[in-house]
């Protein structure tokens, strides 16, 4: 997957018929945990993975913001750095 897309990701789990557990900030998935079972000399083995995504601003709902002028866009620019 490209582009820190976790919907992609648990789109694929869910159509293969895993369910993972899911973590969501600001309606947006953050993380994605999911452990897997398999049989290794008749023992049960067990791997967890746990992907989060690498959005430095995870508690933002919206990281765009719109602007109509070149002057407005480096006077919001200016405001957040």
């Amino acid at each position: 997957m490209e582009d820190n897309d976790l919907t992609g990701v648990l789109y694929c789990l869910m159509k293969s018929g895993y369910e993972p557990y899911i973590n969501w900030e600001a309606g947006k998935i953050s993380e994605i945990k999911i452990k897997l079972t398999y049989k290794m000399d008749k023992k049960k083995k067990e791997v967890k993975y746990n992907i989060k995504t690498q959005s430095l601003g995870r508690g933002r709902v919206d990281e765009d913001v719109a602007v109509s002028t070149e002057e407005k866009y480096n006077n919001v620019n200016q405001a957040f750095f």
